[in-house]
């Protein structure tokens, strides 16, 4: 099993299948692990339904039905669905997620170049792939790691054909540099979440100007750096609600909120009911 630290998770892999494959299901699969984060990691998020926007090194990608959406390996990503996904109990899109030492065991020249996202649709033998790919994933046979491997293989080989640039000829190191300082800022935020923060500590302490920091994050996130340190917090609250029977004022208080009434509000805005009211439902629903 091999291991791969994201600023959210651990992605591990079975030695026969170095790679993993997500059926995103809108009301299911939010949270934490749609905010701001990278990997080693090529990511393919395939929309079967439904849409949203991707900002992958401060670029925005706008999803729809029937789009692939990659991100290349070290981006800093963010996704924000539409609301019809969020309140969707189907499978509103297909992620896959490749190993690089995959990817270069078949395509060796794969640190010098990079995939692109000028395709605003899949073409119907990707589409057919993805959903081949998702199909197999629980392939119970023996032998049907080596068909999924196969299918994988035929994926990125499309992918090479029409979609893909040199590193060398797009790289920018004013941007590169930016990049990793948002990183800092975002890894700030998950070792510090509980403490005092304020936008404008943070820009002095990543060198940024103010008014630049403010721009920058919202062109690079699609949210304001407020919004984004907000969310964040609540995620981990809406975390401590389902694992932990603390009380609301001990939550507010171990996740940054400066006391209840605060989370209440933020959360209610997000969620659309009271972090009781969460409780209970998470409760209900096992």
């Amino acid at each position: 099993m091999s291991e791969c630290l994201a600023r959210h998770e651990l992605f591990e892999y079975n030695a026969k299948m170095p790679f993993l494959i997500y059926s995103i299901v809108g009301s299911a699969d939010t949270g934490e692990k749609l905010l701001n984060h990278w990997h080693e990691e090529l990511e393919l998020a395939f929309y079967v339904k439904g849409g949203g926007r991707h900002y992958i090194n401060g670029e925005c990608v706008v999803a729809k039905q029937g789009r692939l959406v990659v991100t290349n390996s070290g981006f800093v990503h963010n996704i924000i669905p539409d609301e019809s996904v969020l309140n969707d109990d189907g499978v509103c899109a297909i992620v896959i997620i490749i190993h690089p030492k995959f990817i270069e065991s078949i395509f060796p020249e794969y640190e010098h170049f990079y995939f692109t996202n000028k395709k605003e649709i899949a073409n119907d033998e990707m589409k057919e792939l993805i959903l081949d790919i998702a199909g197999c994933k629980g392939e119970e046979s023996p032998f049907g790691h080596i068909y999924i491997k196969s299918q994988i293989t035929r994926l990125l080989y499309l992918m090479c054909k029409e979609d893909i640039v040199e590193r060398s000829a797009v790289d920018d190191i004013n941007l590169l540099k930016n990049i990793e300082r948002i990183k800092g800022v975002i890894q700030y935020v998950e070792n510090n979440y509980k403490e005092n923060i304020t936008q404008s500590m943070i820009a002095r302490k990543f060198y940024f100007s103010s008014v630049y920091f403010s721009r920058y994050f919202k062109n690079c996130t699609g949210m304001t750096f407020t919004d984004y340190l907000t969310s964040y917090r609540i995620e981990k609250a809406r975390m401590e609600l389902v694992k932990t029977d603390k009380t609301v004022t001990q939550i507010a208080l171990e996740t940054g909120f400066s006391d209840d009434r605060r989370l209440i509000i933020a959360f209610k805005k997000k969620h659309g009911i009271t972090p009781l009211q969460y409780r209970k439902k998470q409760k209900n629903s096992v």
